[in-house]
């Protein structure tokens, strides 16, 4: 692993609110291998550049309000590149038409199909997971104690 080049990537969670589905883009040329739309970095870009940038490359959506959401380093593979990871959550407009660039497909998901194993990111994907739902437990306990002191 001293070999190991690190470079940092962005990924975007997008949900859809009220059917609870994630946006999804998938690789290029395999439209069964879906993921979170993002990529590498650019010279020069911050992360947030860089989440604006690929989600508009990817989907066509334009995207404002970014938050970071989740980090992780990504293990290498053949190549000896890992990628860490920097994930946003972004205000969207749910109504906007989605544009796939060429040779991907665009959609919404759910978190089962995200979470499968065949996916590039699939170890990446099941870490976030289990972020999301600790921060969705952390919320409702949250709101729960405000809801007691205020009665």
């Amino acid at each position: 692993m001293a070999n190991e080049e690190i470079k940092d990537a962005v990924s975007l969670l997008l949900i859809d609110k009220a059917t609870g589905k994630i946006l999804s883009a998938s690789r290029r040329f395999k439209p069964d291998n879906k993921n979170l739309p993002g990529g590498k970095v650019d010279l020069g870009e911050t992360f947030e550049e860089a989440a604006i940038r690929e989600c508009f490359e990817e989907t066509g959506l334009k995207i404002t309000n970014l938050k970071l959401f989740f980090e992780a380093l990504c293990p290498g593979g053949s190549d000896g590149i890992s990628y860490y990871t920097h994930t946003y959550t972004a205000d969207f407009d749910i109504g906007a038409p989605l544009l796939a660039e060429a040779n991907t497909v665009v959609g919404w998901i759910t978190w089962k199909e995200l979470l499968n194993p065949a996916n590039s990111f699939a170890w990446y994907n099941h870490k976030l997971f289990e972020h999301w739902i600790d921060t969705e437990k952390l919320q409702r306990w949250t709101t729960k104690d405000e809801q007691h002191e205020t009665n």
